[in-house]
């Protein structure tokens, strides 16, 4: 804001000498009080200046990237996708961060992505989708809501099974909905057709802990297409044929032949679990061409869920995208389906859980050190429950016989995971604190209450009581 001379000269030319004063300013940043009243008795007509979005988006890419043709047509080709995400965060200095980045990722993939044939047939789409993942981790980013290792469980791995019961449970679908991941979902991703995906190659590079490697990219790529030695595997080629609006490119000799090969390899157990309510569909759709019983082919297609379950890793929140219309047809075998994949995805994680709080058990009775070190390393575990499984006397008397500075290390750690640890599934840990509790309040009673052992004991005690009151 302009000092009082600047005031008084404008007024004094406005009212003394007639003359006419642009004035620029931006009001939004102006908070003194005596702004209102220089502007009623001095400033005649307010013009509000609103600039296009898109035209500023557009200048931008015309002079920034003038000696990168390919990339600035690719740029200004898809200037509507970017302005409609830009939408959500005006800061064009974090638009021209994120297209700078981008330049490097979308340069990489156009000198490397023929050597994979398959993925170069797919190079719009999957230019189109970095462009808007990169667009959206920037903006993120910038805004301080994430980093390379705070990721809000918007990668894979960290979106655990917190909310995979919440069509049972009022309150964890509202957990759910309130999520950020849920949110960052609707703000980005909002089109029917586009779902998110989690592409850690890229994510690395914009939060700054990796450079871009497409290596780790066509890696990442080819999971998604299911592209095994580069080619996609037979299975999933029938299965496009019959999606979308391929299957109009079949005679009906040849649709019908597709659909024998389709629950072929379903009875093999060849698919994902996720595809099974999918093909379901495929077979049934125009008036069921193979006269199947379709009781029969419900309990077929389990049957080929089954063989198939050993083979799939656990499908994080599949509730999103098994969506059954109240108005379909043969809605209820539909359902039926698909309460049988949630379980069995379900029964996935809880393998998973399994295998994996033995080697937390495993890691934490071998070296209490190594065990911190593990949980301070993924934010996954905030939201996790650790010690559920834990025998509370072990755990102890592991701990009681660690040196000094170790138990030092655990207390911290504690304090630590106290002040982070969040979500509803964390509670199962609460009889693991109580019972450890207890056991180090008796400790404490039968010691001297005074000396190295004793602070260390009583902080223990301290911290596992606070633990089990957030627990309960």
């Amino acid at each position: 804001m302009m000092n009082n001379l600047g005031k008084a000269l404008i007024n004094s030319l406005v009212e003394l000498e007639n003359t006419k004063i642009i004035i620029i300013a931006n009001e939004n940043k102006i908070d003194n009080e005596k702004y209102s009243i220089l502007k009623e008795k001095v400033v005649g007509n307010t013009i509000e200046f609103l600039p296009s979005i898109k035209d500023s988006i557009k200048s931008i890419i015309q002079n920034r990237y003038i000696s990168d043709d390919v990339y600035k047509e690719f740029a200004l080709n898809n200037i509507d996708l970017i302005t409609e995400i830009t939408k959500n965060n005006k800061n064009l200095r974090t638009v021209i961060f994120a297209l700078d980045y981008f330049q490097y990722v979308f340069s990489q993939i156009e000198l490397n992505i023929t050597s994979n044939k398959i993925l170069f047939e797919k190079k719009e789409v999957i230019l189109l989708y970095l462009l808007r993942f990169t667009l959206a981790i920037s903006f993120e980013y910038k805004d301080s809501k994430i980093t390379y290792k705070k990721r809000n469980h918007l990668d894979n791995s960290n979106f655990r099974a917190l909310f995979w019961q919440f069509e049972k449970d009022k309150d964890q679908q509202k957990e759910f909905d309130n999520s950020y991941r849920r949110k960052f979902e609707k703000k980005y991703f909002n089109d029917e057709n586009t779902n998110f995906i989690f592409h850690e190659s890229v994510y690395s590079y914009i939060t700054g802990a990796n450079i871009f490697d497409y290596r780790i990219l066509f890696e990442e790529l080819k999971k998604i297409h299911n592209i095994v030695d580069d080619k996609i595997s037979t299975q999933y080629i029938i299965f496009n044929q019959l999606t979308g609006i391929n299957v109009y490119e079949l005679s009906e000799k040849k649709y019908i032949e597709s659909l024998k090969k389709l629950l072929k390899f379903a009875d093999d157990g060849l698919y994902k679990i996720s595809d099974y309510l999918t093909i379901f569909h495929l077979v049934s759709r125009y008036n069921n061409p193979l006269n199947l019983n379709l009781d029969t082919l419900v309990k077929r297609l389990k049957k080929g869920i089954d063989i198939s379950i050993n083979n799939h890793e656990y499908i994080y929140h599949l509730e999103m995208y098994l969506n059954v219309n109240e108005k379909a047809e043969y809605k209820d075998h539909l359902n039926s389906l698909k309460q049988y994949i949630l379980l069995n995805n379900s029964n996935i994680l809880d393998q998973l859980i399994s295998e994996r709080n033995k080697n937390l058990i495993d890691s934490f009775y071998n070296n209490i050190e190594d065990f911190v070190s593990k949980i301070m390393a993924e934010e996954k575990y905030l939201s996790s429950p650790i010690f559920n499984n834990f025998n509370s006397k072990r755990a102890f008397n592991i701990y009681n016989k660690s040196n000094n500075q170790v138990k030092f290390k655990f207390i911290q750690f504690l304090q630590y995971y106290f002040h982070n640890m969040y979500g509803s599934e964390i509670r199962k840990d609460f009889n693991f604190f109580k019972e450890i509790n207890g056991i180090i309040e008796q400790k404490i009673s039968r010691n001297k209450k005074k000396g190295l052992t004793y602070y260390l004991n009583d902080e223990f005690y301290k911290i596992t009581k606070e633990i089990t009151k957030k627990l309960e």
